[in-house]
């Protein structure tokens, strides 16, 4: 005698509608998380790309006697009365030769979708340290203020800029916090 075979039983329309509204209310929680995430991950490569500035422009320190490299704030074309080339430049071959790649990558902030595209670099440069070493910025004030509070680069999150071809461009937050770069070399945020 045979036993009796039971035939698979599908899924109803109402528990496949159940299972959709389930993935979906799922997705709708994760989504502003991940936006989260991805902002946090832009910030962080972000600062990354500042510590990578800060070990070229040391390497440029080391060469030239502690002296920081004699370059304007931005790139062209961003409106400066500097005739010094740009950060860019001047550390294009620390920043290849340390990295083995586009030195040009180091210069752009991922969330950064309006200075980059405009001049090659999102961030600025401290240019009242150009050409000069650390102790001459700070000639009476060395025994006060540490390398760590001497702020070298930031990032553009957040202003107003003058260009040479589009005119005044307003920069709105995209970290929520600056990230700067620092003397000796760390980057941190305001």
């Amino acid at each position: 005698m045979r036993a009796h075979q039971r035939t698979p039983r599908a899924f109803t329309l109402i528990e496949l509608l159940v299972v959709i509204s389930i993935i979906a209310i799922l997705i709708g929680i994760a989504m502003p998380s991940l936006a989260a995430a991805r902002r946090r991950a832009n910030k962080l490569a972000c600062s990354a790309n500042l510590r990578s500035i800060g070990q070229a422009i040391q390497m440029y320190r080391d060469e030239f006697k502690g002296v920081f490299p004699k370059a304007k704030y931005m790139p062209d074309p961003f409106v400066s009365a500097d005739a010094d080339p740009p950060l860019t430049q001047v550390l294009d071959h620390y920043l290849s030769s340390s990295t083995g790649q586009d030195a040009r990558n180091a210069f752009r902030c991922p969330s950064d979708t309006e200075v980059f595209p405009l001049s090659g670099s999102s961030y600025m440069y401290q240019t009242t340290l150009s050409g000069v070493t650390l102790e001459a910025y700070f000639p009476v004030a060395m025994g006060f203020v540490q390398a760590p509070e001497v702020v070298v680069a930031r990032d553009f999150d957040g202003g107003s800029f003058d260009t040479t071809t589009v005119g005044q461009i307003i920069v709105g937050p995209f970290h929520g916090v600056r990230n700067l770069l620092f003397a000796d070399g760390h980057a941190g945020n305001f």
